[in-house]
């Protein structure tokens, strides 16, 4: 990722959050239910939010005034199949590049409820009908469409997902 591309996002991630909320730009799905997400801070002198676990904080990227961090994200609520273990490895590879095709390189909202066991930090993913409506029909739409926090037209990825077959409900 390039500074340029780096600030642009800076200005986007400026814009109002609701409470609770995140907003970051997806850099990379690794499969059908966890990303790495790039989150921008104010600014270089910034503490990291203690509801991330600094541990598993990829890095921090500082450009100009500006500082980042990437954090690895597992969908909460549902599983995928796995890329590289069992014997699903066709849907899996499904799974994750119609997630890719929402999400990579997008902005997105999320809320972490904590960490799972692999150390991943645990979140609802939501993101803007404007970036996935020529993916999923209307109907599946307004079957998960949802307001976040007064704003409208946002859906959550991992309803989404379970609702198109790409994933399955889990409990943790």
């Amino acid at each position: 990722m390039s500074s340029k591309d780096i600030l642009s996002f800076y200005d986007i991630a400026k814009s109002i959050v609701p409470p609770g909320y995140y907003k970051g730009k997806v850099i990379s799905v690794y499969d059908g239910d966890t990303a790495w997400i790039m989150i921008a801070l104010p600014d270089k002198e910034s503490t990291v939010p203690q509801i991330f676990n600094k541990s598993q904080i990829d890095t921090n990227y500082n450009v100009d005034k500006n500082k980042f961090i990437k954090i690895k994200v597992r969908f909460e609520f549902i599983d995928a199949p796995e890329i590289r273990t069992g014997n699903k490895k066709k849907q899996a590879k499904e799974s994750r590049d119609f997630v890719r095709s929402l999400i990579d390189g997008k902005e997105v909202y999320f809320k972490v409820s904590g960490m799972g066991k692999y150390f991943r930090h645990i979140a609802e993913i939501y993101i803007h009908y404007h970036d996935m409506k020529d993916l999923v029909s209307e109907q599946t739409f307004n079957d998960q469409y949802e307001i976040l926090g007064g704003m409208e037209g946002m859906i959550s990825l991992n309803k989404l997902l379970v609702k198109t077959g790409k994933a399955v409900k889990k409990k943790y």
